[in-house]
Order: structure tokens, then sequence, then C-alpha cells
């Protein structure tokens, strides 16, 4: 057969399929949504059905999450009548002038429905055909500038043929799903700033409440939305007069900027939803408050305050602050200026509460933040406030009258967002450590006790208590604050399981960094989770809440799932075939802390086009489609203190071979040993859902060793 007549088989098939799927990918994958290379075209309409004399709406969402920006993105249609709808190609949207990395822009336009019945859903949605073509165009585009900088012209060719087919037929195709049924549209993104959560157990509704009066619910875990309540509105009213009393100065005197880190917890003995939230002033003039309601969604009504620090200096904040109620009006506070634990320049920093009952039912808050460090005092069941018939020690490094018992951090160093988790016999401490920032160092450490007191101490048995200032560990001046890869050792420290860092591995379209402020809980079927809110490489300081599922290793430490959660569950009859061939492999290293580093480029101009006909209702639409656009301005990159996956492959006679060398064996159910260049692993085996658009179904490892934290994903193309 020759070439012509093989391209122009090649074309029907392509239109057969296109016409035998359009109606069910309507039904299917109503919102077009189209992910590939960091561009993504989402194809959204009102409704799914019309009737004649509606108006149909359509918004095109052009998402670029790329490292780099994208300017004169355009796109040129050649539209007929089609169908059931009425589309006059002049009032198509053509141009964005400018999407910057991470950010979303919008096409929005409206159509006329003709027909005398009702249209089918396959004529309504040509449009998300077309999205989708202008998504393969995109593709291409993205994958023809790569392939040509690498000089490989004739695998740039070909692979903007399989695109702009298999692409195309593959986006037509129900989703690939997972035991679960998981599919895309399931996740619904918020951005709630140091997220706490809580679960209603009447509604079975997840909530987390975070940072600058940001709230946030879910069924599922996976699909969030926000909502406001009345501290929204009323945080004067609320607030007000203790704030200018007690926290405000002139260099930091916006109470509505400085709402930081609430935890809400059901009381039981109060019948109440108790929040514990921190009011954030300079100098140490913060307190953390106590507010209570009926509902979990408010009102909330102010209580008092629960801890102060900050108070010594100024009479006036003194007899505000609880501090004579506890240590007596001859009680000297001088200590207070410093850290009173090691006698350094650093002050606690009453913010930043995690509320947890121990097994005999006692309520507990952790605290602290940086400086002087994470500290604990005993809480009254009754009122919520704290238990004064409780007393502490003055022991250095361990216990303060005033503060409770000390936990971690002092010396100036970094730690913040101090949660505990209590999961079997152990309580879990986690820390974040490093500035918040994407470019900060930011990441979270675990350690453990089998008391909620303490001592907490991690896999090597340190503990996370520290009496100097660490050269690893230690504040970060203003100006360093977005460089810290000029010195590599900053928040490196070897203190504490770390629970992930930077990566590129397989099934993950972005960079995550930055990840911290957690919290975590067991659910009443006995999964485990931690929350954390992330930023992305290249993206700015924009951040957003992420799940994954935690598991309980065999030697008692927790481990990460290497994707998001998707309802996945351990499957404790899993056979070494299942689990056998390549993975993606990478130790989330201590050493290593991402900063973003600007690169130049000259600004390229790229374009590409495709023409393709389909059958709607039995009339013949071309489609002509042009999609050009330009990288703009410096492109960061994220090359520095990112980890990137080797190969590894599980063979079936227990060695490990690839990039690292080893050996592994399942032990009982779903969990593993493994011994990978030196390093003993325990974990487990856990088949999800991976993070692309496509959702497919991927065996990963998670690992805890040498005080660290080890992901391993199947990648199909190496299986």
């Amino acid at each position: 057969m020759s070439i012509k007549k093989r391209l122009a088989a090649f074309c029907v098939c392509v239109v057969t399929i296109l016409a035998m799927t359009c109606t069910s990918f309507a039904a299917e994958n109503g919102n077009g949504r189209v992910e590939e290379k960091g561009v993504v075209i989402e194809t959204i309409t009102d409704k799914d059905t019309y009737t004649s004399g509606d108006t149909a709406k359509f918004t095109i969402k052009v998402t670029n999450k790329n490292t780099y920006d994208v300017s004169n993105f355009e796109i040129a249609y050649t539209l007929p009548i089609a169908g059931n709808l009425k589309i006059n190609s002049a009032d198509l949207p053509k141009k964005i002038d400018l999407i910057k990395a991470g950010e979303t822009k919008e096409l929005t336009f409206s159509t006329e429905v003709v027909s005398d019945t009702e249209a089918p859903a396959g004529s309504v949605n040509i449009v998300v055909i077309i999205a989708i073509v202008a998504a393969v165009v995109v593709v291409a585009v993205v994958v023809i500038v790569i392939l040509l900088k690498k000089k490989k012209k004739a695998s740039a060719l070909m692979l903007v043929g399989a695109l702009l087919a298999g692409t195309l037929a593959a986006a037509l195709t129900p989703v690939k799903e997972v035991s679960a049924e998981v599919k895309d549209s399931d996740f619904k993104r918020v951005s709630v700033h140091d997220p706490s959560i809580v679960k209603d157990e009447k509604t079975g509704t997840y909530y987390i409440f975070g940072s600058h009066k940001a709230y946030a619910k879910s069924k599922d875990l996976m699909s969030w939305q926000n909502f406001s309540m009345n501290i929204s509105t009323d945080y004067k009213k609320l607030f007000g007069e203790i704030w200018e009393k007690y926290c405000s100065t002139p260099a930091n005197s916006d109470l509505n900027g400085n709402l930081w880190a609430p935890d809400v917890i059901w009381n039981e003995t109060m019948q109440k939803w108790c929040m514990y939230l921190s009011l954030n002033g300079n100098d140490w003039r913060s307190v953390i408050v106590l507010l209570t309601a009926d509902n979990i969604e408010g009102p909330y009504d102010y209580v008092g305050g629960v801890m102060y620090s900050g108070f010594v200096g100024s009479e006036e904040r003194i007899a505000i602050s609880d501090v004579r109620k506890v240590l007596g009006d001859s009680a000297s506070l001088s200590r207070y200026n410093t850290d009173p634990t090691n006698g350094s320049s650093a002050k606690v920093n009453a913010i930043d509460p995690s509320v947890l009952y121990d097994d005999e039912g006692n309520l507990w808050m952790t605290y602290g933040s940086w400086s002087a460090g994470i500290y604990q005092i005993k809480l009254d069941n009754a009122t919520g406030l704290r238990d004064y018939n409780y007393t502490y020690e003055l022991a250095a490094g361990k216990s303060d009258p005033y503060l409770g018992y000390k936990l971690a951090g002092g010396g100036y160093n970094s730690g913040e967002g101090p949660y505990i988790l209590h999961a079997g016999k152990y309580y879990y401490l986690f820390l974040s450590i490093g500035n918040l920032e994407a470019s900060g160092g930011y990441n979270m450490r675990i350690y453990r006790s089998e008391s909620i007191n303490g001592p907490y101490v991690d896999e090597n048995g340190k503990t996370g208590i520290l009496t100097s200032y660490q050269g690893n560990l230690g504040y970060v001046e203003d100006g360093q604050k977005t460089q810290v890869w000029k010195n590599t050792k900053k928040y490196t420290s070897p203190l504490g399981i770390k629970l992930m860092g930077a990566y590129k591995m397989y099934g993950v379209a972005r960079t995550q960094v930055a990840q911290g402020h957690n919290s975590a809980f067991v659910d009443d079927d006995g999964k485990i989770y931690v929350i954390y809110h992330t930023r992305f490489a290249g993206s700015g300081e924009g951040h957003e809440v992420r799940v994954h599922q935690l598991f309980q290793t065999e030697d008692g430490w927790l481990a990460a799932a290497p994707y998001e959660y998707s309802g996945e569950t351990l499957n404790n009859d899993i056979t070494a075939k299942d689990v056998t061939g390549t993975y993606d492999f990478l130790v989330h290293r201590q050493d290593l802390v991402y900063a973003a580093q600007a690169e130049s480029n000259e600004g390229e101009t790229y374009w590409t086009t495709t023409y393709k006909t389909i059958t709607v209702n039995s009339e013949e639409v071309k489609l002509s489609m042009r999609a050009t656009w330009k990288e703009a301005g410096a492109k960061v990159t994220d090359s520095k203190g990112v980890v990137y996956a080797m190969d590894v492959t599980l063979n079936e006679d227990g060695t490990i071979t690839g990039d690292h060398k080893g050996k592994w064996e399942l032990t009982t159910g779903a969990n593993v040993k493994m011994t990978i260049d030196g390093v003993d692993y325990t974990g487990v085996f856990v088949e999800q859902a991976n993070e692309l658009t496509t959702r497919d179904a991927t065996m990963t490892f998670t690992l805890v060793g040498g005080n660290q934290c080890a992901w391993g994903t199947k990648n199909p193309e190496n299986n």
C-alpha cells in the first residue's frame, strides 16, 4: 500500500473513532480537561443538555503549570455551523497575552442552540473536542521545542503525529480507574495555609481551619470547598480589645493579618467545639485564645486567653496575662526576657496551638515557634482553658512553671507548627523547619514518644530539644530567606525523620516544594492522614492543601504514601508477583533543600497547525486549529535541591538492581523490608492513583530508614 493510501486509511480510522466516542466522551468527561507537559486546557459548559432557544455558555480555562511564563498564547479556529449549535467563528476567543508560571486564564463565549429538540450531549460538547485538539497542538509544540533543543528533529516530527492521533483518541476514551473509581474530576483544590484538620462525626464531614481566616470542608478528603463564618467578619469585635491592649505594635498593628493557625477540637465535657487561635504580635507579644461554638461552622464566641508570651517589660500586659495567677504576685519574671531553659536571648512565642486528648482523657495543648522552642501545657477539660491546678518544675531544657513541658527546639533554632498525632502506642510530634517561602527550605520532621509529654526522639534516638544555636537549623536573616541555596547547610539538620522534600518522579506533574505546617489524624476506619500546605517550583508563593495517607511501619514509624490520597487501601494479600518490576526511586534527603534559580532564555515563538474532520449528528464539522505561544522573560529552573528519581528493579529473587543496589522481602501483609545502598528500611506497598489527570493505577512503596523517608513508584515506561 502506498504512503498516501496508508495516510488516508489512518485518517478514516481517526474520524471513525471520534464519531463513535463523541457522545460517550461528553457523558463521561463533560469538563473536557486535558493536561500534558504542564499545559492544561479545560472546557466547561454551564450545563450538560440544552433545548432550542437556549444560549450555551462555554469557558475555556488555560493553566500554565510550567516553571516559565507563556505569552501570546493564541488559538485560531475555522468552524461552520456545528450540529445543533450556531457558532459564529468571529465570536470565538483567540488570544491570551500572558500566562505566568502557575497562573490560570479564561476564555469565554456563548452560542445559540437552534434545533427544535433537546440537543444530545455529543453535539453540545463540540467545543470539548475543540479544546482537546487545541491541547494536543500545545503538547506537540512543547515536545517539539524540547526535542529540537536536543537536535532530534526526526523524533519531533514523529511525536507530533503520535500526539495528534494517539492523545486525541486516548482523551476520548473513558479514564482508566483504580479500584476506588477515582477520576481527576473528583479533586478540587483549596488554598488554606497551616491547615488543621478535624472531623465532625455527626455529619462525616472533614474540616480544615487555617491562618488568615481560611477554612474548607470535604466529604472525602479529595474534593474541598471553602466556607466562611462569623470570625471572617467579626474578628475585630471578638479580638479587638485584647489585640490593641496586648499584641499591637506600631510595626504590626493589623489584626486582620495576624489571625494564625487555629486548631479545633470537640470537647466532650463542655459539649462544645473549641477553637484555639493565635493572635500573633511582634516582639513575642502573642496570645493563644479560646473560642467555642455549638456548631463546627460557628458562630464562635470568644472565651479568653489560654497562653501568653511577651508580657515582660509592661505592667499593663503582665496584668492582662495570667502569669501572676500561675506563678504568684511575688514571682520573678526576669527569666522570660530570655529562653528560660537555656539562658539564650530567644524568647517563647505563644502561637501555633495543637490540642489533643491523651489515653487517660486529659486535654493537652502543644504550642510555640522558633526562638525558645515548643512547649506543652495541660488544659482544664471543664473550661477549655489552662488547668491552673497542674504545676511544672523549673528544669533547664525540660520544663518551666509557666510555659510547661519542653518538647523541642530552643536556642533560636527553627521549628514551628507543632502537631501531635496519637496512633497505636506512640505519640508522634510533627515539626516544620525552615522559612515557609518556596525557596525557604521548609520541610516536615517527625519524632515519637510513648508518653504525650515526651521525651520525643527520632529514629536515631535523638531528641529535638536544643540548647544552642545550630548552623544547619538556625535563623536565616531576611536578606537570605529567598536565597537559602547560597548556604546549602541551612535547614538540613539530621534531627527528626524528614517526611518529604522537593522531588521529581513518575506520576507527578508539578514539583512540590516547601511542604509543611501540617496536621494529622486517625480516621474511624483506622486510616491515618497527614494534611499540609505546599508550594510549587517556579510558581511563586501560591499554595494548596494536600492530603497523603500515612502508614505505620513494622518498626512503628510513619511513612507517607507517594501520591496524594485517592481512596486507596492496603492490600494485605499482596504477593511478590504483584510488586516485582522497575520503579522510580528516591530518598527525601535531609541534606537537600529546594531553591529556585532564574535562567534567561531567548523568548522564542513556536506554532503548529492541525486539521480534523469529525461527524456530529450526521453533519461534518471541519476543525482547523493553529496554536502559538512564546516563552516569556526569565524562566525558573528547579534543579537546585530537588531529588530526581532513579531506576531500581525489584527482582523475583529478592535482589535490587539498577541505579541503586540491595535486597528486599515481603514480611506480613503489605509490609516490606529493604536494604538499599547499605541503609535498612521498613515500609509498605500500596497501589494508588497517580497525580496525572489520567489518575492511572500505580504500584508504589513507601519506606523509613536512616532517619529519612524513601518512595518508589512503578513507571510503566520501564515495565
